[in-house]
C-alpha cells in the first residue's frame, strides 16, 4: 500500500532539512498559503519557479438532465483550480516512477518517491475560497438532485390517484351535461303543459263567472288581510321553467298560495306570469289563517286574488 506524506510530515521534513523549528516552518507555510490564495483571487494564477503554475479557470453554467425524472436543471457556474508543472517537475516524476522503491521510514525519502503527491498537496494548500465554494455548490447540487428524486418517487402515487379522480370528475361532468340537459328539457315541457292547463282552466272560470249574475254581499272578514309581509322563510332565484305556483306547492303544499308570494314581491315583479329567469323571489311567512284553504273565507279570498292578478 502506498504511503502518503501529510502536512505534519512535510513540516517536519522541511524543519529538519533547514535545521529550524517546526513552529517557524508552520508559520511560513501558512503565510505562503495565504499569499497563494491572495494571488489566485487577484490575478487568477500563481507561479512557483521550478515547480509550476496554478491557474483559476471559470467554468460556465450548463444544463443537465435528471436521469431519474427526466427533468432539466442548471448546474451553476464555478471556478476550477488547475496546475501545470514545469519540465523539471515532470522529469522528477518520471524518475520517481522508473526508480525502484526502497522501503524507508524517512519523510525525505517519501518526498522523493512521491513527487506527484507533493504537487497535489501544494495544490491543496493553494486552493482558493472560490474553489471551496464550487465544491460546496457541487455537493449541494448532488444533494438537491437526491432530494428531488425522492420527492418525485413519493409524489408519483398521489399524482396517479389525482389523475384518476380528475378523469372521473370529467366523465361525470360530461354525463351530466348530456343527460342533465335532456332532463331539464323534459321537466320544462311538463311545467309548460301545467301552465297551459292552468291558463285554460282560469279562462274557463272567467267565462263562467261572466255568464253568471252574482249578487255580491258585503261580508265582514275575520282574516288578517290585507297582510303586511315583513318576515320571510326563504329566498330563491326562479329557475328555467318554474312558476310561482311551483314555489307555493314547495313551501305551502298548495299551488294557489302563489298569490301571497306575488304580493310579497310586487316591488320587483310586475306580473305573475312574466318573471325573468334568475329573479330573486322571497317566500313570506304566512299566518295559519291565510294558509288554511279549508276555511271558506280563506278559499274565497284566494280565489278572488287569483282572478284579480291573472287579469293584470
Amino acid at each position: 500500500m502506498e504511503a502518503k506524506i501529510t502536512w505534519a510530515e512535510l513540516r517536519k521534513a522541511v524543519a529538519k532539512q533547514l535545521g529550524a523549528k517546526e513552529e517557524e516552518i508552520n508559520r511560513f507555510m501558512q503565510a505562503y498559503s495565504a499569499a497563494m490564495e491572495q494571488a489566485l483571487q487577484t490575478d487568477k494564477q500563481f507561479k512557483i519557479t521550478n515547480l509550476g503554475t496554478f491557474k483559476v479557470q471559470d467554468v460556465a453554467a450548463r444544463k443537465s438532465i435528471n436521469v431519474a425524472t427526466g427533468e432539466t436543471f442548471t448546474i451553476p457556474s464555478y471556478n476550477k483550480l488547475t496546475f501545470t508543472s514545469e519540465s523539471a517537475v515532470k522529469e522528477l516524476v518520471a524518475t520517481a516512477t522508473t526508480t525502484p522503491v526502497v522501503a524507508s521510514n524517512s519523510p525525505l525519502e517519501k518526498l522523493n518517491e512521491q513527487a506527484t503527491e507533493i504537487v497535489d498537496i501544494l495544490a491543496d494548500l493553494g486552493q482558493s475560497p472560490k474553489e471551496e465554494k464550487v465544491e460546496s455548490q457541487k455537493e449541494k447540487v448532488e444533494s438537491q438532485k437526491e432530494k428531488v428524486e425522492k420527492e418525485e418517487k413519493r409524489r408519483r402515487p398521489w399524482l396517479i390517484a389525482g389523475l384518476i379522480i380528475l378523469f372521473i370528475v370529467i366523465l361525470l361532468s360530461l354525463t351530466w351535461l348530456f343527460y342533465g340537459r335532456q332532463l331539464m328539457n323534459w321537466y320544462g315541457r311538463i311545467t309548460q303543459s301545467e301552465v297551459i292547463e292552468e291558463a285554460s282552466m282560469a279562462q274557463t272560470d272567467i267565462m263562467e263567472i261572466e255568464n253568471e249574475v252574482v249578487e255580491e254581499e258585503v261580508v265582514t272578514s275575520s282574516l288578517p288581510y290585507p297582510y303586511q309581509y315583513k318576515q320571510f322563510i326563504a329566498t330563491e332565484r326562479l329557475p328555467r321553467g318554474s312558476r310561482l305556483a311551483w314555489l307555493a306547492r314547495k313551501y305551502y303544499n298548495e299551488r294557489d298560495m302563489w298569490v301571497f308570494i306575488f304580493e310579497a314581491n310586487r316591488d320587483h315583479i310586475e306580473h305573475p306570469s312574466q318573471i325573468l329567469i334568475g329573479t330573486p323571489v322571497r317566500i313570506p311567512m304566512l299566518p295559519q289563517e291565510l294558509r288554511d284553504l279549508s276555511n271558506p273565507e280563506t278559499r274565497q279570498l284566494v280565489d278572488r286574488l287569483i282572478e284579480e292578478y291573472k287579469a293584470l
